[in-house]
């Protein structure tokens, strides 16, 4: 077995790729974001390969072991259905990534479950940064009628959401319940009122 990583984009990539097609590997297990055309390469002359959660669209010609996305969404709005709300807003992440396309079809689903409207207002979606969890919190509590509960689809945009409503007088979970996803180690530290 070889374990290696990936230089950063704009690297040259075929050293690897060669060493992995001279060597007569068996197999690979990739965890990348997405693959390049010089890594499907290692498709198509025969390797096998499992993808570990990416980000992007499932690739065609490989298997995939991935998070549960939808049924998280599902699950983490359920939840605050659960806990008596009824005005849940979502912080997504980029339309472009896969995963976070299943995580909020899993939080429509939830509303849809529950009988619960879906509020375009009460959905917003951004990068999978603290910076842009704490500015589409920040947009959402300006609202008229700002959300009890917010389905954060990544744990560090949930950090900048908690941030937020501290900034806006609310304590977590008092005044506004956040769930994140991915329990992410460092989110425990998170401050908590």
């Amino acid at each position: 077995m070889a374990i290696t990583t990936r230089q950063l984009r704009g690297a040259p990539e075929s050293r690897w790729i060669d060493q992995v097609l001279r060597r007569g590997t068996d197999g690979l297990i990739v965890v990348l974001d997405s693959l390049t055309a010089a890594e499907r390469e290692l498709l198509d002359a025969g390797v096998p390969c499992v993808l570990l959660d990416p980000v992007g669209e499932p690739q065609p010609g490989f298997h995939m072991v991935g998070a549960t996305n939808w049924q998280g969404g599902l699950d983490a709005t359920l939840h605050l259905v659960e806990l008596g709300h009824r005005r849940i807003a979502c912080l997504g992440g980029p339309p472009e990534h896969w995963c976070a396309r299943a995580r909020l079809d899993g939080y429509y689903a939830a509303l849809a479950r529950n009988g619960l409207p879906v509020r375009p207002e009460l959905v917003r979606t951004g990068l999978f940064q603290e910076e842009s969890g704490y500015r589409l919190m920040g947009e959402l509590l300006e609202l008229p009628d700002p959300p009890t509960a917010v389905f954060a689809c990544d744990d560090v945009l949930a950090m900048g959401a908690i941030k937020a409503a501290a900034e806006h007088g609310l304590a977590v979970p008092g005044g506004l319940s956040v769930v994140g996803f991915d329990d992410v180690p460092f989110t425990q530290w998170t401050a908590r009122r």
